[in-house]
């Protein structure tokens, strides 16, 4: 059984390998194809359906969104919940949970999780998109990948073949300009919120066409 388990992984890791081969030898070509978005994420779903197909379908403002409430943070889908996790039926659905999720129900008797329908909703500015294009053939790692050299500010690395690479594509993601105040609050086993931070944040994004980064 362990064996036929191993086996069917290599299979699995062995497609997901070869897809991105591929990928790269056609470079900037396939983003925005049928298998991969245009910032290099999969496009279709996966097996089950659970997590649908990018479509890349323009969302506007939602219409239950108040501006003069900014903290309405309304479901611009309205959508139901498909199924509602609680600490009768936990193990029916423990494969989905983490650890800390499953403990929350054993402290907690009363405590549920509502689970809605996934939605894919990234969405990135036309030249970050165009820059992630250049970068497939000119965005290069330096000084054993600590550098980055001949990038372009979009995703660095759209197809990464390295543990650097993808460091890198955290390290610089896509962070718009943001406006606003935040608090934090540390939540005791209690149920008691305590406030620990309290900031005005105010964020401007520079829009980098091509950069190398040093160390």
């Amino acid at each position: 059984m362990k064996r036929s388990n191993y086996l069917a992984g290599a299979l699995v890791l062995s497609t997901v390998v070869c897809s991105l081969q591929a990928a790269v030898a056609d470079g900037a070509k396939a983003l925005g194809g049928p298998e991969f978005t245009a910032f290099g994420s999969q496009k279709t779903a996966n097996a089950d359906g659970s997590i649908p197909a990018y479509t890349g379908e323009p969302i506007g403002i939602p219409s239950c969104y108040d501006k003069s409430e900014p903290n309405n943070y309304c479901d611009p889908w309205n959508d139901n919940v498909l199924y509602t996790v609680t600490a009768q039926n936990l193990d029916q659905y423990a494969d989905k949970l983490t650890e800390g999720q499953k403990a929350l129900f054993k402290q907690y008797p009363d405590f549920k999780m509502q689970v809605y329908p996934t939605r894919r909703t990234a969405r990135f500015p036309d030249y970050f998109l165009a820059n992630t294009a250049k970068n497939v053939d000119s965005c290069k790692t330096g000084n054993g990948g600590i550098t980055l050299e001949g990038c372009y500010g979009g995703v660095p690395f759209p197809f990464p073949k390295t543990g650097n690479e993808v460091i890198w594509n955290h390290q610089m993601q896509y962070n718009p300009s943001l406006f606003g105040n935040l608090r934090s609050y540390f939540v005791d086993g209690s149920g008691r919120r305590i406030l620990v931070n309290a900031e005005k944040l105010v964020r401007q994004r520079l829009h980098l066409q091509r950069q190398s980064w040093p160390a």
